[in-house]
């Protein structure tokens, strides 16, 4: 299934090996390049759908819901949006969460993460 098919039924497209090593590299500038080139497309429930695929390098991805300008703080809202935590104690929601992505060593994207993450718990 080609990329503009995938995004016409609303899946996110597959990253190609040249996109997963600049991700693995930088996280922001792989996803902004893509987001440039229209392979993705620029709204927030997009890209954290994108940032879903299990073949993104973990660590990546929690760097870059980490960051803090405007359209990846949109991203990471609509990232915890896709966990169900219905029911779940509190640390088999953070256990089922962190399960998506590594927790960057950053004190400021870690803040981030945790608010997005007690919001959507709560």
């Amino acid at each position: 299934m080609q990329d503009k098919d995938r995004s016409s039924m609303g899946q996110p497209p597959r990253p190609d090996n040249e996109f997963l090593v600049a991700f693995e590299k930088n996280s922001k500038k792989a996803v902004d390049s893509w987001v440039q080139t229209g392979k993705l497309p620029s709204d927030a429930k997009a890209i954290a759908a994108f940032l879903r695929q299990p073949e993104l390098d973990l660590a990546g991805v929690g760097n870059y819901i980490g960051e803090g300008d405007d359209l990846c703080i949109a991203v990471l809202s609509e990232f915890v949006r896709f966990f169900d935590f219905f029911e779940l104690g509190f640390d088999d929601a953070m256990r089922k969460f962190l399960a998506g992505f590594r927790l960057p060593g950053e004190a400021q994207k870690i803040d981030r993460i945790m608010h997005a993450f007690a919001s959507q718990f709560h």
